[in-house]
């Protein structure tokens, strides 16, 4: 049998089809066991009315609410697969030219999809790298909220103090962070001596190292500032709250990146991976977090499929393409990881170094690249020594990297 799902937040559409095509049921399932319990119940039942062998699960994958369902799936020993919602969609429109649309049509034509063998084979983390994924799941989005509050911050500041970055460079240190949090307003700076300012925002700082030159500078530049006047109150209060949310997520953002790296280390992969000099514990956590158990891969190349970093031909006709990039079709949040421990590889370790140099220093005859396209090479290359380093079991070796 082949039982269409179309998850929601409150209730799940199923349809149940023959492997002929034909539908022997709909309904509607709740997001809770009892509904799972009757799922699995009334599957039991259409599949011995029909003597069918198994029972194969497609789900599409909308949101995060799949999650569930196939987690008691696999716990109960049931077959799942995805169906991408991309795919769906295009598959529904090409059926039906009305594009008509609904939760059951959706479910079946999930199980269609499944019948022509377009679908995913996805399995969920377990254990330990469960851990590692969520860990790092909720690392990233604290990052992804700090960035956020610095350009907003930032913003707020090109209004009401846009000289403040004469004297400080970013508004993430601990005494820009002081400032804004204490008197950004630059009338009020001015309003007061500069040793009387110092002194303030000496006695609101949390640690000893406190810039008292940049400070000094700062009290200078409020004394012939172009911010604006109409308004400034009210930005004054906006750039506080906004220093002390940044403040507030700087502190949880280093609490998430400290059990990040104590689950990193928990692991016994974790060795192989830190011998790699340059790409760092988060980086580390990150690729891990992304592949989990090296042994449900068959090839390095499912890796590179994984995160999308494979080269694609665009050509038609006598038109080709000069470059192929890659697809970009896997996990965003991997490449992500695996761009930025590139980089610092590129920086502190010789082989990815000198491999990124030779491939962009080659002759003509042999096509080199730009930088940034001998970068996504190196990513292909960083996944290619990690499968080798998680499957063998062993630490990195140099030599071994510059002949690959």
């Amino acid at each position: 049998l082949r039982v269409g799902i179309d998850p929601h937040k409150r209730q799940h559409t199923v349809v149940i089809r023959t492997a002929q095509g034909r539908v022997l049921c709909k309904f509607q399932i709740t997001n809770d066991r009892t509904g799972f319990e009757t799922l699995r119940r009334r599957c039991e039942q259409c599949r011995q009315q029909v003597s069918a062998d198994q029972v194969i699960y497609a789900i599409e994958p909308g949101a995060h609410y799949w999650r569930n369902l196939a987690a008691y799936l696999h716990t109960h020993g049931d077959t799942y697969r995805l169906v991408n919602p991309l795919t769906l969609k295009r598959q529904r429109d090409g059926d039906d030219l009305t594009h008509r649309k609904n939760d059951y049509r959706d479910a079946e034509m999930a199980a269609d999809l499944l019948s022509q063998g377009k679908y995913t084979w996805t399995s969920l983390p377990d254990g330990a790298y469960a851990e590692l994924r969520q860990a790092h799941e909720t690392y990233q989005q604290l990052v992804t909220e700090t960035a956020r509050l610095k350009v907003q911050l930032t913003t707020a500041l090109d209004g009401l103090f846009p000289e403040f970055f004469e004297a400080l460079k970013g508004v993430a240190g601990q005494t820009a962070l002081t400032v804004l949090r204490t008197c950004p307003h630059p009338a009020v700076i001015s309003s007061m001596s500069e040793d009387a300012f110092v002194e303030h925002i000496r006695t609101q700082h949390p640690s000893r190292r406190l810039m008292q030159a940049k400070v000094r500078v700062l009290h200078r530049l409020a004394a012939h500032t172009i911010g604006l006047c109409a308004g400034a109150e009210s930005l004054t209060v906006e750039v506080q709250l906004l220093a002390e949310r940044l403040s507030f997520m700087e502190q949880q953002r280093q609490q998430a990146e400290a059990y990040l790296v104590q689950r990193l280390h928990g692991l016994k992969e974790s060795v192989w991976l830190l011998s790699l000099r340059g790409l760092g514990a988060v980086n580390a956590a990150g690729i891990l977090a992304h592949v989990g158990d090296i042994h449900q891969y068959s090839g390095v190349k499912q890796l590179t499929k994984l995160a999308g970093v494979h080269p694609v031909e665009n050509s038609s006709a006598d038109h080709r393409s000069s470059r192929t990039p890659m697809s970009k079709k896997g996990r965003r949040g991997l490449r992500a990881v695996l761009w930025r421990a590139v980089v610092g590889l590129v920086r502190h370790n010789e082989a990815f170094a000198q491999y990124v140099e030779r491939l962009c220093t080659r002759s003509a005859h042999d096509h080199p690249l730009r930088k940034r396209e001998a970068l996504g090479a190196a990513m292909n290359k960083l996944l290619r020594v990690v499968y080798a380093l998680l499957r063998q079991g062993k630490e990195f070796d140099p030599q071994k990297a510059q002949a690959a």
